[in-house]
């Protein structure tokens, strides 16, 4: 019996049924309507007299190059045929035939479909086609089975073993159609008029997370040993504001930061390090990738069942990096633009002893002997103000009451607004990130390019990053891809004095500016006598000031590294693929530091190189200063690939 609503793909040989016949020749359904191939004016000429229906059809079959296709009912309903017509439009000819019988047709492809009906009427259905597919790190494959679902009357088909599919609308041109594949997302598509629509399925987050990158091979969960984590690209976007390894830190058990280095569980080793091995899209890289935006997921190897995949550098587990590739289908752009601020950072939380808590310290310990004038006379050792007045007693350059005056005011001095004011700001760090990927199945591109400015919370340092990448995928023949990665960086750091490392070390007395705004410098590296001596004899003077030295730090590090990949991927046989890569890599590294004269790093230096020689003009010795003053410029260059 005839069925409503069911398309009809292929119709077979001439073959019998009870009520009648189906008359129908082997014929693939075409992608558009008959009338947009077989136009309705398609002119027909027939002279018959009392002929059977079903033969005067095979006549206008052969002149319009049709097929009719009818069951036993519909056959019940045709009688013989006298018609004369020259030249009539084959959609006129139809009406006219078929009227007289109380049959409609229904037109899908080059077929003509016959069935009972009250009013003659043409049911124009649609035929779209196309190619199905599903991404698998970052390229497309294809696949037999995935569902292919008219979404209103339901009407389902499924992809061959090339991923093509092709599936008759009841709803027409403005029906939607709805791609399922069990483990992706499933994608629903308006047809608006299309004739072929070619889909990409992209897996869904849950399905990652039961899917294991090795480096070598992507497997399923149930099929691996060991124990792994896996971090996907929708976890990576909510936590973008902190850096790859906190990431790691915060999301995977047994993975922690020991000085800001990755540790799986632990150390496993004495004195072979504590390092995992960082594995980049199938190859070994010193240090994790920098932009979380072109990361697509990672997995983390974390027991000794890596080790059967990567030897003895996997004893302290394995951070699987896998990054974006281009992808089938439309070009899309994405932009992410962040701003991050970074307070100061409040050195009052650290509960640090203040300047009378640290005399009444040191003069305990001068009262047990422990501070001695010998100690620090005639030697370069150098020591604080407050030890000074200790041992300028001793000396007896000082009385009593003037050593506990001068320790008295030491002791209500404190440094904690200067500090705040002139060594700490408000950190910022901003970055912009741009991407354009897509292609066909042909050929699929993603590129992207990132650009990052920060300052930390002290001053004087800052740094720029810039990096581009380019990733491409050829198909050469059907069996054959060719990949190829680009990825290029540029980092202009300008680290700065160590102002951190200061401030921890400074006295809580210890000022940065007098009243007047004239520089405090601090003699706890260098013995003040001894220096005061040989600022009398011409040297410069070897104090040292933190703001100074902040304002004056001229240092520079550039680096850029260039990394190229280019891989094939041949399809033996089913199943059966071969996978071959070739890297290079080269990285340098520039660095530059501009020694103001007046920085204290330079007027050491010019000291260090300074001698003395006798003038018998004057009777007195005249300094001879090899080292002339000026800019002192240090460089240095490092390379590697």
């Amino acid at each position: 019996m005839w069925k409503e609503g069911l398309p009809i793909h292929l119709c077979g040989k001439l073959f019998s049924w009870k009520k009648g016949i189906i008359i129908a020749g082997t014929a693939l359904l075409l992608q558009s309507p008959v009338w947009a191939q077989y136009a309705p004016n398609k002119p027909i000429t027939l002279h018959v007299e009392e002929q059977p229906l079903a033969t005067v059809l095979k006549q206008i079959e052969k002149q319009a190059g049709i097929r009719f296709v009818y069951d036993g009912n519909t056959r019940e309903k045709m009688h013989k045929v006298t018609l004369h017509i020259t030249a009539q439009p084959l959609e006129k000819t139809l009406e006219q035939l078929l009227k007289k019988h109380q049959l409609v047709y229904t037109v899908a492809g080059n077929q003509v479909i016959l069935k009972a009906g009250d009013d003659p009427q043409v049911i124009q259905q649609w035929l779209v086609n196309g190619r199905v597919a599903i991404q698998e790190g970052g390229r497309n494959t294809y696949l037999p089975g995935i569902t292919v679902r008219e979404k209103k009357s339901g009407r389902v088909t499924l992809t061959d073993v090339d991923g093509r599919y092709s599936l008759l609308l009841s709803e027409g041109g403005n029906s939607a159609i709805i791609f399922t594949y069990v483990g992706y997302k499933p994608q629903e598509v308006m047809v608006n008029g299309r004739h072929e629509i070619n889909v990409a399925l992209e897996e869904s987050a849950e399905a990652l997370k039961e899917v294991v990158v090795t480096g070598y091979q992507t497997l399923k969960r149930v099929n691996t040993t060991g124990s792994f984590a896996t971090i996907t690209t929708a976890e990576l976007e909510q936590r973008n504001s902190i850096s790859l390894n906190r990431i790691l830190e915060g999301t995977v058990a047994g993975l922690s930061l020991y000085k800001n280095d990755v540790q799986i569980r632990g150390g496993s080793s004495l004195f072979a390090g504590t390092r995992p091995l960082f594995v980049v899209d199938g190859f070994e890289v010193a240090n994790l990738p920098e932009n979380l935006n072109d990361i697509a997921n990672i997995t983390v190897l974390k027991d000794a069942a890596a080790a059967a995949i990567w030897g003895a550098r996997a004893a302290n587990g394995v951070v699987v990096v896998t990054t974006k590739r281009g992808k089938e289908g439309k070009l899309r752009v994405d932009y992410a633009a962040n701003l991050y601020l970074t307070s100061k950072p409040d050195y009052n939380q650290l509960h640090r002893a203040d300047a009378a808590a640290l005399i009444d310290y040191e003069k305990e310990g001068y009262d047990k002997e422990y501070i001695k004038q010998y100690m620090f006379d005639g030697g370069k050792y150098g020591y604080s103000q407050s030890y000074d007045a200790f041992l300028e007693y001793d000396r007896g350059n000082i009385t009593l009451e003037e050593r506990d005056a001068r320790l008295n005011a030491l002791s209500k001095l404190s440094n904690k607004k200067q500090v705040n004011d002139y060594l700490l700001r408000t950190g910022v760090r901003q970055n912009h990130y741009l991407s354009l990927s897509g292609g066909s199945d042909k050929f699929q591109f993603f590129v992207s390019g990132s650009y990052d400015k920060s300052g930390s919370q002290y001053v004087s340092d800052k740094s720029e990053n810039m990096a581009l990448n380019s990733r491409t995928t050829y198909q050469i023949i059907p069996r054959l891809k060719l990949r190829t990665d680009i990825n290029a960086i540029y980092n202009n750091q300008q680290p700065g004095y160590d102002v951190a490392g200061a401030i921890y070390n400074m006295w809580p007395y210890q000022q940065l500016l007098d009243s007047k705004g004239d520089y405090v410098y601090d003699y706890s590296s260098f013995n003040k006598i001894e220096n005061d001596r040989l600022v009398k004899e011409g040297y410069y003077d070897n104090g040292e000031n933190v703001l100074e030295e902040s304002r004056l730090t001229n240092n520079r590090i550039s680096t850029f590294g260039l990394r190229t990949r280019f891989g094939i991927d041949l399809n033996i046989l089913k199943g059966l693929d071969l996978t071959t890569d070739f890297q290079y890599e080269k990285n340098s590294q520039t660095g530059k530091n501009f020694a103001d004269p007046q920085s204290a790093g330079a007027r050491q230096l010019i000291n260090q190189f300074t001698t003395q020689e006798f003038d018998p003009a004057t009777n007195t010795l005249k300094n001879i200063y090899n080292l002339p003053r000026g800019t002192i410029f240090d460089q240095s260059q490092a390379y590697s690939k």
